[in-house]
């Protein structure tokens, strides 16, 4: 519900799964099911900003405006916001993904192979 959008409701953490199966096999679609972060778009990249107060913020999509000084970040709760250059004490972009690892284990086999069924009819 926050991470990917279909239908045109839900968030944009990750690819919109409206047309997945249009181009993404289902071997493909497995693997990113059983290993998130072993293929991240960079469009989807994942951040974590620290301010300078020693807020962090987590989120992706993070858009420079070189004339504002400023950047934007999807947060993970939906959000969006802006963060002044002067605030930002870090930014690291970690090498996995929002996408949390083991969720075939929260699924039965059948429930497994359904999800994958209903994304590969998504064209």
């Amino acid at each position: 519900v926050r991470c990917h959008a279909l239908d045109g409701r839900g968030g944009r953490l990750g690819p919109d799964l409206a047309h997945i199966g249009a181009s993404v096999d289902r071997a493909r679609l497995l693997q990113s099911i059983l290993a998130p972060s072993s293929e991240v778009s960079p469009e989807f990249q994942a951040y974590v900003v620290t301010r300078r107060d020693g807020s962090v913020l987590e989120g992706s999509q993070l858009h420079w405006n070189a004339t504002a000084d400023a950047a934007t970040l999807d947060l993970v709760d939906g959000q969006t916001v802006t963060i002044r250059s002067a605030d930002v004490a870090s930014i690291v972009a970690p090498p996995t993904s929002f996408m949390p690892e083991g969720l075939e284990h929260t699924m039965t086999t059948s429930e497994l192979q359904d999800l994958l069924a209903f994304l590969e009819q998504r064209r």
